[in-house]
C-alpha cells in the first residue's frame, strides 16, 4: 500500500514494525525524508523542510504519485495545527510550488497547492474533523495507494507539530 509501510518507522511513532513489501526501495529512499520533515517542522526550519520535500515530490508511480499524496497529508496536518502551522504552510507554500513543478506531474502540483491553502479532499477533511477509526478507514479506502500515503504524510504533519 504504497508508503504506508513507513508509519511504524516515523520518529515518535510506537507500533510493530511492517513486513517487507515490494515498495521496500520506495519507502527506504522516502524515510530520511519523512524524519527530515518530522524534525524540521518541529524546529520551523524552512530549508530542511523544502529539501526533505524535494525528495518526495513525484516519488512513486501514478498521477499523483505517493511522495506527493504524502505532502499533501502533511501540509493538512500542518494546517490544523494551528496558527504555527499555517505560517509554517504559508512559508513553504511558494517555494514548494516551484519546486513541483519541475519534479511531479500537473495533478500532483494542483493537490499541493490545494492544500497549501487549507483545502483537501473529503477523506482527509473528515480526518482532520472527526479522526476515529471510520475516518482512517475511509481516507485508506482512496485509491490504489493515495490515502494510505496521505495517511503517512498526516502522522508526519502531526509529530512535527509537536513542539
Amino acid at each position: 500500500r504504497g508508503l504506508l509501510p513507513l508509519l511504524p518507522r516515523l520518529p515518535g511513532f510506537e507500533a510493530e514494525a511492517a513486513a517487507a513489501s515490494p515498495w521496500s526501495s520506495v519507502c527506504e529512499r522516502a524515510l530520511p525524508a519523512f524524519e527530515r520533515l518530522v524534525e524540521g517542522g518541529r524546529t520551523r526550519t524552512v530549508p530542511a523542510l523544502l529539501d526533505a520535500a524535494e525528495t518526495l515530490l513525484g516519488l512513486g508511480p501514478g498521477l499523483t504519485p505517493s511522495g506527493d499524496d504524502a505532502l499533501v497529508g502533511y501540509v493538512a496536518a500542518l494546517w490544523t495545527a494551528g496558527a504555527s502551522g499555517r505560517a509554517l504552510v504559508r512559508d513553504v507554500a511558494a517555494p514548494l510550488a516551484e519546486r513541483a513543478a519541475a519534479r511531479t506531474t500537473r495533478l500532483g502540483r494542483e493537490i499541493l497547492g490545494c492544500a497549501a491553502r487549507g483545502l483537501a479532499a473529503e477523506p482527509l477533511g473528515r480526518l482532520a474533523r472527526c479522526g476515529d477509526a471510520e475516518s482512517v478507514a475511509g481516507l485508506l479506502a482512496c485509491g490504489a495507494t493515495s490515502g494510505g500515503d496521505c495517511l503517512v504524510g498526516w502522522v508526519a504533519g502531526l509529530l512535527a507539530s509537536r513542539a
